[in-house]
């Protein structure tokens, strides 16, 4: 008997591409800065703004998600030992039963704050974080291809999770 019936889980995609693009390009563009002014200049007024202008641009990224969101919810993932119901926001629910799938494939790599020390470490250099964001799941049923980036916030999410794909990659071998 299964000891999980089921699992909901949060459909995202990136928005604000073009903005979180231009932070990154900008946080390099500090780094080069930084480098600049700390080796090419004496100790002066302008080697100590350029430090702090080259500082804040490698801030930028980080900086930049506390008021913009970089991912939005576009809708929500079922999964049952023999179906996968997709419910987009502006869509009627689809469900996909498991013996139609063709291929499938996924990645779960982390939930949201994984490893604390390990991002505590990231943050303070790099200023990353784990944001649970980095989950991909592809199958593909009747010749269309449904790939889905899936938001995790927490462990027993995971779990549940890659319980019930292991299921469905079980399943999918055995047909």
């Amino acid at each position: 008997m299964n000891k999980y019936k089921e699992i909901v889980v949060k459909i995202i995609e990136e928005t604000n591409v073009m903005f979180f693009r231009l932070a990154t390009f900008l946080r390099i563009i500090g780094f080069i800065l930084i480098i600049c002014f700390a080796w090419l200049l004496e100790v002066g007024t302008i080697r100590t703004l350029g430090l702090l202008f080259g500082l804040f641009l490698m801030t930028f990224p980080f900086t930049l998600r506390i008021f913009i969101a970089k991912y939005k919810t576009v809708g929500a993932l079922k999964f049952t030992e023999y179906q996968i119901i997709t419910k987009l926001i502006d869509g009627e629910r689809i469900i996909h039963e498991i013996e139609k799938i063709n291929r499938f494939k996924f990645t779960i790599l982390d939930y949201e704050g994984e490893e604390r020390i390990r991002d505590s470490f990231h943050s303070s250099t790099m200023m990353k974080i784990r944001t649970g964001t980095e989950n991909k799941l592809f199958f593909n049923i009747n010749n269309k291809d449904y790939n889905y980036q899936i938001y995790l916030k927490n462990e027993f999410q995971k779990i549940k999770l890659l319980h019930f794909l292991n299921i469905i990659e079980k399943q999918i071998k055995n047909i």
